[in-house]
């Protein structure tokens, strides 16, 4: 039997600041949805420069920029959720093209293979290119190195391409550093035809299929060539 449901929205325009607004609301408001949404504001945390959520997926509190003993970094704490930022790039691809970066992931949101819809929660750090494909460099916790499958998640699959770069529970809590050549990656994982330049550089969360914990850093993220140099940040 096909399942049924359905959603009530409700939308306030403020005439004034939301958070002025939602104060007025609070003291009437016997949902307490008001008052959610105040300490949900309140706890906010900036992103780290340049960086902002990617408009298809939408706004999530489950990044934002630390300083850390080794300097600033950027985190991810989600739990039953999901998100996307981007850092809008606009960088030639060929040959020498590399993205390298620094994580220390805490937490692996899955135990579980993550090729599969139900278990597919993960952390990442993506490119996205000019013919609107992106590549998706992950940490698995169970999935041989360089395995590559396309996102199980209905709309995605036309889209996404999973590389597994890092697999397992060994080396989770230490900073580590990766390296990779994104016009060898397409090709081999992709195809054969040109994506066109470098637009973006992602950092992906999800976690709203198991419900678990996924939790990392990330540092000196940079996108690099013969001929030029993208440092992301932070």
């Amino acid at each position: 039997m096909p399942m049924e449901g359905a959603l009530t929205v409700g939308v306030a325009a403020w005439e004034t600041d939301a958070k002025e607004g939602l104060e007025r609301l609070a003291g009437s408001d016997d949902t307490d949805l008001a008052q959610a949404e105040l300490e949900r504001l309140r706890s906010s945390r900036p992103l780290p420069k340049g960086w902002d959520h990617l408009w298809r997926v939408g706004r999530t509190d489950i990044f934002c920029e630390s300083v850390t003993e080794g300097g600033p970094v950027l985190s991810c704490n989600c739990t039953a959720d999901s998100g996307i930022i981007k850092y809008p790039v606009d960088v030639a691809l060929d040959r020498s093209t590399t993205l390298s970066w620094e994580w220390l992931v805490r937490a692996l949101p899955s135990e579980v293979p993550e090729n599969t819809l139900v278990t597919h929660d993960y952390l990442s750090i993506a490119v996205e290119f000019e013919n609107g494909q992106d590549l998706t460099y992950f940490w698995s916790s169970t999935l041989p190195l360089e395995t590559s499958f396309r996102c199980p998640i209905p709309g995605w699959e036309k889209r996404e391409t999973h590389i597994v770069v890092r697999t397992g529970q060994e080396q989770v809590g230490t900073w580590v550093a990766d390296s990779r050549g994104v016009l060898a990656d397409y090709e081999a994982a992709v195809g054969v035809e040109h994506p066109g330049r470098v637009v973006g550089v992602w950092i992906i969360a999800l976690s709203p299929f198991q419900r678990r914990n996924g939790r990392a850093e990330y540092r000196k993220i940079k996108l690099s060539s013969d001929t030029e140099t993208v440092e992301v940040g932070p």
